[in-house]
């Protein structure tokens, strides 16, 4: 299994660049390719290279394993000690980091084939086609519901199949999930919507501009 990603915006969490394991070891990638370990006291305990910029926030597993991606596209796992353990070649989104479900049982990445890739905790592979560009992490909501930014609007995707909810097109927007599962984005065209988890819309306030991401605060 896997720990919960702080990038997967399943209320008011946002992307960051860095993740604590359990035993207070911070783990970040760097714009030259190299992935850092270093202790809660500041001592570099490894640093390796990936051969790529990375963007992305890492993920732990349970077993103290690191998920990162980079921006050639690639999968790696990195074990505790700084050894690459095997790299997948998924052409990976530069938008996308690893997020992690809430129940813990998969671990999403979005490509730049437009699908969202599933990888369980055994490493099997489930990919869904979107068939339209992602420019969000995926959001989760309360009963199995993913929720994705991509060109065509917001994608809903459930047991059930896939839904969209044309609201125009979202850049580098990611979608969040209240406590009642509202589900908030925002548009391109300048707009932030409020949508029921039945893909209704509640409200849209216009802003007139293109918004940036969005945080979830208390009421």
């Amino acid at each position: 299994g896997f720990y919960q990603c702080s990038c997967c915006l399943t209320s008011d969490r946002g992307a960051t660049s860095d993740r604590w394991a359990e035993d207070e070891i911070i783990y970040f990638g760097t714009g030259d390719g190299s992935l850092y370990s270093i202790d809660s006291n500041g001592k570099l305990l490894w640093n390796i290279s990936l051969g790529a910029p990375i963007q992305s926030v890492p993920t732990i597993g349970k077993s103290g394993t690191i998920y990162i991606t980079t921006r050639s596209g690639n999968l790696y796992a990195v074990s505790p000690d700084g050894k690459i353990k095997w790299e997948k070649a998924l052409r990976i989104s530069p938008f996308s980091s690893p997020c992690i479900s809430p129940d813990n049982e998969c671990m999403y990445l979005t490509t730049l084939d437009n699908t969202l890739i599933a990888i369980a905790p055994d490493d099997s592979i489930t990919i869904t086609e979107i068939n339209s560009s992602i420019y969000s992490l995926p959001a989760f909501g309360y009963n199995q519901e993913i929720y994705l930014g991509t060109d065509d609007g917001l994608c809903i995707i459930t047991p059930k199949g896939i839904q969209r909810v044309a609201i125009g097109s979202m850049f580098r927007s990611h979608p969040i999930v209240d406590a009642k599962g509202m589900v908030y984005i925002a548009s391109r065209p300048g707009n932030i919507y409020a949508i029921l988890p039945d893909g209704k819309i509640k409200w849209k306030y216009q802003v007139g501009t293109m918004p940036g991401p969005m945080s979830l605060g208390p009421d």
